[in-house]
């Protein structure tokens, strides 16, 4: 009866694959992976977070116009040169509607530090969906100091973690297992 026990016990601990992303392009099609219409999380009204889905942003930015602005670019500092959006939660997919990113500008796309996508000039739309959650993503200008890329972002989306349809089914099973457990000891 141990068997049972430790083969689960080790695919739990078994270590996760290499995520692997989905990169949208448009709102619909972003909608249709996801399953149903994303709803906006964060406008920034007012110039400030006002939804609950970003925690906390990080490197360079400002607030204008009610949206995020200068993303990615930091003047003549290479060191501000990314922007980092933190979750409150962690999340499956992002999506954001995107201005002022002009041709030649180039910026990339990592999950939680991690190489996932690029976007370049006249992405107005960008959205992600990864097989692995996150907790942050970063815009990073890739072409400073020859072009100081920077833009503004505007109506956040993200979707948090499902919860996994068999996992009541493994936790029941597991409970069965140590109950049959406790009835042969007895």
């Amino acid at each position: 009866m141990i068997r049972p026990l430790a083969l689960a016990a080790a695919l739990l601990a078994a270590p996760a694959a290499e995520a692997a992303t989905v990169t949208f392009g448009n709102l619909a099609s972003y909608d249709a992976a996801l399953g149903a219409p994303s709803t906006v999380s964060e406008t920034f009204d007012g110039g400030v977070l006002n939804g609950t889905a970003i925690q906390q942003i990080l490197g360079s930015h400002s607030f204008n116009n009610n949206r995020l602005q200068g993303i990615a670019g930091g003047g003549t500092n290479p060191a501000r040169q990314f922007t980092t959006l933190v979750f409150s939660t962690r999340v499956t997919a992002f999506a954001a509607s995107f201005a002022n990113l002009s041709a030649g500008e180039i910026a990339n796309v990592l999950l939680d530090g991690i190489h996932a996508a690029t976007i370049t000039g006249g992405t107005t739309f960008f959205g992600i969906q990864s097989t692995i959650a996150f907790s942050s993503i970063t815009f990073l200008d890739t072409t400073f100091p020859s072009v100081n890329t920077q833009f503004a972002m505007d109506n956040v989306r993200v979707s948090p973690i499902p919860v996994a349809a068999g996992a009541p089914m493994l936790l029941g099973g597991l409970g069965l297992l140590a109950a049959l457990r406790r009835r042969r000891r007895a």
